[in-house]
């Protein structure tokens, strides 16, 4: 969970910086590290085979300032019950925040 925390100080950083494509980056490895953190091999293994297809597709959910913020502020919401262990709230921000970016690309897919 510590190393989740700092990923998500360098994404912030990044955000911060307007740096797009680094801030992308340390999103991506964010994912991969919850996703590890589940300690599901299969979880692992599917995500690992999904997360390049699915790349383009979480850029494109950040792509107006306001959409980037608000994946941000979602971030936030998720390292917080992430080390207060709550899963029930981590969950409901997965989903929320998977949501959102479905309905941002839908049309693009």
């Amino acid at each position: 969970i510590s190393n989740v925390r700092r990923l998500h100080e360098r994404m912030e950083y990044h955000h911060r910086g307007g740096e797009r494509l680094a801030y992308c980056k340390v999103n991506l490895e964010i994912h991969a590290a919850i996703v590890a953190l589940s300690g599901n091999p299969e979880l692992i293994k599917l995500h690992t085979s999904h997360a390049a297809r699915l790349k383009l597709f979480r850029i494109a959910g950040h792509a107006k300032p306001k959409q980037w913020a608000e994946a941000v502020a979602q971030h936030r919401g998720m390292i917080v019950a992430l080390e207060a262990r709550d899963a029930a709230r981590l969950a409901a921000l997965l989903t929320a925040h998977n949501t959102l970016i479905w309905e941002r690309v839908r049309d693009i897919v």
